[in-house]
């Protein structure tokens, strides 16, 4: 469909997770189709399962695109803030390594870098837990 029509779907997809997160969230274009998302002051990674819960809708939806309509599916990984961390570039590793992990397992999986979340909890979100 070529770069424009590729510019414009990542334009839109990064409104869709815009509506996705609070104002006081940060959602950024790392490179290329990758995204990341920080949740400040997020209370447990509960929370953090709901906000991907939410993406994981949104992905279902069809992103117009000028001429058709374009389905789009994704992976998603987290990583919660700790103290184990001295600075943010290992939280995004985190994150990235756990996302990294899901892609091979299926489209539009979830895995955490943690392993504290509960069955429920992924159950919940509707995730296929790895």
């Amino acid at each position: 469909m070529g770069h424009t029509v590729g510019d414009l779907l990542l334009n839109a997809f990064s409104k869709t997770l815009l509506k996705c997160v609070r104002p006081l969230d940060t959602v950024a274009r790392l490179g290329g189709d990758e995204f990341a998302v920080l949740l400040e002051d997020i209370s447990g990674e509960g929370n953090a399962m709901y906000v991907a819960s939410r993406i994981k809708e949104e992905l279902k939806k069809a992103i117009p695109v000028p001429g058709s309509e374009v389905f789009i599916s994704g992976s998603m990984g987290i990583a919660l803030s700790s103290g184990d961390y001295d600075n943010p570039e290992q939280v995004i590793r985190d994150a990235d390594t756990a996302m990294y992990q899901s892609r091979p397992i299926a489209v539009r999986t979830l895995r955490s870098s943690s392993r504290r979340c509960t069955t429920a909890q992924w159950n919940a979100c509707g995730w296929k837990q790895t």
